[in-house]
């Protein structure tokens, strides 16, 4: 499947971090913002979630420090707080996140932390340990993991503490989090998400 090439190209502001551009294409109300570990490891599926009625933004995170995992997480928190900001000014009526390792991570800090308020759904691939409880965040909040990957014992964790609120899916294998989207599970991970993120109607 190839990729599908972004509507535009755009740019928005973080706090004290200036300008951050993003790959951005243009579907329905309901809003999902990327957040990976420098990768694109989504880009073939990419087409189908636009197909599916979302809007898709995609920060680049090449200006993350590389030797300074704190700064970087911090700095992603921030990315990920001026990149809802950004689709909300946009018009999406929901936004979810999408994160895939340390982006799941800054993810759920940037809510935990109080920077972007409550989102819709939040899909976290992998995450290392994370500062606080995730029941703590009203949304939905999905963890994917492969049941021989190290985040696997944290997320099972997480989960079992908020089962009402957290949905936990275990994929066989020794994937990483960005390597699922390349595995035989690459299928179901996407039905998964699509069925995660219906479109807003009306």
């Amino acid at each position: 499947m190839s990729a599908l090439p972004p509507t535009s190209l755009v740019c928005f502001p973080t706090e004290g971090r200036g300008l951050v551009a993003g790959d951005y294409w243009r579907g329905g109300d309901h809003a999902l913002l990327l957040v990976g570990e420098g990768s694109s490891p989504w880009a073939a599926q990419i087409g189908e979630l636009v197909a599916g009625g979302l809007t898709v933004l995609e920060p680049s995170l090449s200006a993350l420090p590389a030797k300074a995992p704190e700064e970087a997480l911090e700095r992603l928190a921030r990315i990920i707080a001026g990149g809802v900001a950004y689709l909300r000014t946009d018009g999406a009526k929901a936004v979810s996140i999408l994160g895939v390792g340390a982006g799941a991570a800054a993810a759920a800090e940037a809510v935990l932390a109080g920077l972007i308020g409550n989102v819709e759904t939040l899909i976290l691939l992998a995450p290392p340990k994370l500062s606080g409880p995730i029941g703590c965040i009203s949304g939905r909040v999905i963890f994917v993991v492969a049941d021989e990957d190290e985040a696997t014992e944290h997320a099972v964790r997480q989960h079992t503490m908020a089962p009402d609120t957290t949905q936990l899916t275990v994929f066989t294998g020794d994937y990483a989090a960005a390597e699922l989207f390349d595995s035989p599970h690459a299928g179901r991970l996407l039905k998964l998400i699509r069925d995660a993120l219906p479109p807003i109607r009306g």
